[in-house]
Formats: structure tokens, sequence, C-alpha cells
């Protein structure tokens, strides 16, 4: 039953990681198409995200030492929050800049 758990948890990782992956590449593109700030912001909060995800695999896979375990988890839980954070207020800034657009063709 552990090692189906393991399993379990290393594809949602993995899942969690390719999804925002995806979400990055197309901020990216979006950026370059429209240069809004609110596309970098919301780029950066995904990379840290994909940051996240790459310290969560490395504790499943490298880590055996409770320490280094430890360590990662940390890092990983300061990465996460500071995704949650900035993606909020890329959102934010790019919900506000839509409503200015809505506004100015009506």
């Amino acid at each position: 039953m552990a090692g189906h758990l393991h399993a379990l948890i290393f594809y949602t990782v993995l899942l969690g990681f390719f999804t925002t992956l995806a979400m990055f590449l197309l901020q990216l593109r979006t950026y370059w198409r429209v240069d809004h700030r609110s596309l970098v912001v919301l780029a950066a909060s995904s990379g840290l995200g994909m940051i996240y995800s790459a310290l969560i695999l490395m504790t499943l896979v490298l880590a055996s030492d409770m320490a280094l375990r430890w360590f990662f988890y940390v890092a990983g839980a300061l990465f996460l929050t500071a995704q949650c954070a900035i993606g909020v207020w890329g959102t934010a800034s790019l919900f506000r800049a839509f409503e200015k657009a809505s506004a100015e063709r009506r």
C-alpha cells in the first residue's frame, strides 16, 4: 500500500509540474504578444510553482535522510507561499487591466 501511495503522490506532483509548465509557456507567449506586465508576474508565479514541484519530487526521489527531506519540504513551502502570493497579485493586475480595457470600449 505504501508503494501505491508513493506512486500516487509522484503522479500528482508531476501532473502539477506539467500543468504549471503549460501555464508558464502560455503566459510568456501571451506576454510577447500583448506586452502586459501582469503576465510577467503570472509567469514568475508559475516559475516558483515549478520550483516547488521540483523540490517535492526531489524529496520523493532523492532524499532518504530526514534532515534533507525536512529541508526540501521547508524550501518547498516557502516557494509555494511565494507562488500563491505572486499569483494572486498577477491575477488581480490582469483583472484590473481587463476592467480598464472593457471600460474604454464602452
